[in-house]
């Protein structure tokens, strides 16, 4: 309960390493394998595996999330489902957001005409 009582704060326990659960580091089975690491991880260049895998990982994920939405095929809406702006494409969007500017512009221009 001790260790409990320290985690949560003290409750005027006080937070010394004891406490918070911590030990000193003693000898421990190496034949035993973990697959978090085991007792006080530290493995070998771990930041420069980490930046391989980071770099892995966006090789692969910008090329396919590219394919995904050029390949992504759009379903008219039906009558059953209501229309959101988020149902139309990239593209879609942009020229609806062009037709509008010039909408306001023609508006624009013709108050000031008057």
């Amino acid at each position: 309960l001790g260790w409990l009582c320290g985690m949560a704060g003290g409750f005027g326990l006080g937070t010394s390493r004891a406490a918070m659960g911590s030990v000193p580091r003693f000898k421990y089975p190496k034949q035993v394998w973990s697959p978090a690491g085991g007792w006080w991880p530290n493995p070998r260049h771990w930041r420069r595996n980490t930046a391989l895998v980071a770099f892995a990982m966006f090789c692969i994920l910008v090329p396919a999330g590219v394919w995904s939405e050029q390949n992504t095929v759009r379903t008219p809406p039906s009558g059953k489902v209501p229309w959101r702006p988020n149902m139309l494409t990239r593209e879609e969007v942009f020229a609806l957001h062009d037709a509008r500017m010039a909408q306001e512009a023609e508006r624009a221009a013709a108050a000031a005409e008057e």
